[in-house]
């Protein structure tokens, strides 16, 4: 699955805060991968996709229409995704860190 930020996605990265809400979508038309999950900021400008080896719960979770929270970790020398899955309590920040990408 592609690390690099689409065009547009770097630029919205820069003006992100950390623990800002994004939101993970499936792609189970991409080309490239059928598993894949985007990752876009809240106003809709596509950052990435999560790497494929953090995808299956992920996925899992939103092909059953779960909520998956989840937020930007700017503390990482990488862009990191923190989420909270189903079961967790979404009042609380999402802490839990996928892998970088």
């Amino acid at each position: 699955v592609g690390t690099q930020s689409p065009p547009g996605g770097q630029t919205r990265l820069n003006t992100m805060r950390h623990k800002d809400a994004v939101v993970l979508e499936r792609e189970p038309q991409n080309k490239y991968d059928p598993n894949a999950v985007a990752v876009y900021s809240a106003d809709r400008v596509m950052l990435g996709y999560i790497p494929a080896r953090d995808v299956p719960i992920i996925a899992a979770c939103l092909d059953a229409d779960r909520t998956v929270w989840a937020s930007i970790d700017m503390r990482q020398p990488h862009l990191h995704i923190l989420f909270s899955l189903p079961g967790n309590d979404p009042t609380k920040a999402p802490t839990s860190p996928v892998d970088d990408w």
